[in-house]
């Protein structure tokens, strides 16, 4: 805001440049936060990056356990991720580059009705075909 401004809308010079004074002075403390705020989400996006990168399975509960300071930086990232993806407690958040192994029961895999050779399966015949399979694996 400019001084000639404010005399042209009536105030005395001394009272604009003081409007004018206090204006820069906010203007100043706003960009600092808003630097601030700036430099907080890079650092954020910084580490949640990283853990992407790392192969972490929740970004969300991976980013709990990685500690920053109060400017929102990490210190030594790369060995507190890899910190996280050796301890035992941890080491589930994150792939570990082998294929999922799933088990369970899959009524009739998606066939419709009569389809195929075999018949959908009750839970109960699901149940004891998956024990009658894991006895003969043994």
């Amino acid at each position: 805001m400019k001084a000639e401004f404010l005399q042209e809308l009536g105030l005395s010079p001394e009272t604009a440049q003081q409007v004018c004074e206090a204006s820069a002075r906010e203007l100043e403390e706003e960009r600092a936060g808003w630097e601030q705020a700036l430099h907080r989400e890079q650092a954020e996006s910084r580490v949640m990056l990283a853990l992407a990168k790392a192969g972490a399975r929740s970004l969300e509960a991976a980013r709990a356990l990685v500690k920053t300071g109060e400017d929102g930086e990490a210190p030594e990232l790369d060995e507190q991720i890899e910190a996280l993806k050796t301890a035992p407690e941890t080491s589930f958040l994150f792939e570990d580059g082998r294929p999922a192994r799933l088990s369970g029961f899959r009524p009739a895999q998606g066939l419709a009705p009569g389809e195929g050779a075999q018949e959908a399966l009750t839970l109960g015949q699901a149940i004891a075909q998956a024990m009658q399979a894991q006895d003969e694996e043994d």
